[in-house]
């Protein structure tokens, strides 16, 4: 639709042209001619200029019309949502189109978290964000902090409970090069969160640990 009235706008754009060469003609006829021949002159001309108005009433209105169609994002983004997917299709009043995740803005990683790791886990824990789309040996990475965690727990479409994290990604591609592999909203991701640091030797006294906590207690 947007293209049929751009095209009628052209078309009068065109026509205007053509009855302002013709108003100029005719003022140019005007001072040669005598009396008689001027009152028919000004006839004539009088029913251009009433064309040429016509003409650029109905260019105003196309124009509105035109930018009534056109949607224009207020920031660079990608579309994500779209509510309408027919060509013609009725927009009710008020309703959302679609939504616009903006490019040039701080990337939000959202990540599902069990409520057996949600104690361990604080805001501001450094985190490791794994891109799936991306090879992890080749591109490696994404550093990470938890921003938020939500209060309560939400369920999956498995039955299964969860908290929402929230994770600030260090910058909005893997590897190297910032032209290349860039982290686009929707794509899924893997997060490790680092909630402390152990030794080797605490990992391996670890099990002993254990047993000898085990052995002193009294059944």
């Amino acid at each position: 639709e947007i293209n049929a009235r751009k095209g009628q706008l052209d078309a009068m754009t065109i026509q205007i042209r053509q009855a302002e060469q013709s108003v100029t003609e005719f003022k140019w006829r005007l001072q040669s001619q005598g009396s008689k021949s001027k009152d028919n002159v000004l006839q004539q001309l009088g029913q251009l200029e009433d064309e040429l108005a016509e003409n650029q009433e109905l260019i105003n209105k196309l124009t509105q019309q035109i930018n009534r169609l056109e949607l224009r994002s207020p920031t660079n983004g990608i579309v994500k949502g779209l509510e309408i997917h027919t060509i013609g299709g009725i927009i009710p009043p008020g309703q959302p189109l679609m939504e616009i995740v903006p490019l040039d803005e701080e990337l939000i990683a959202e990540v599902k978290v069990s409520p057996n790791d949600i104690g361990h886990i604080k805001k501001g824990d450094h985190v490791t964000v794994k891109v799936t789309t991306f090879d992890f040996s080749r591109y490696g990475s994404i550093n990470g902090t938890v921003s938020a965690l939500s209060a309560t727990t939400f369920t999956s479409e498995q039955g299964a409970p969860y908290y929402k994290g929230m994770i600030k990604l260090e910058k909005h591609y893997v590897g190297n090069d910032a032209e290349m592999n860039k982290v686009l909203p929707g794509m899924i991701v893997n997060a490790d969160i680092i909630t402390g640091e152990k030794s080797l030797l605490a990992y391996m006294l670890k099990p002993i640990h254990r047993s000898l906590n085990s052995a002193f207690i009294e059944r």
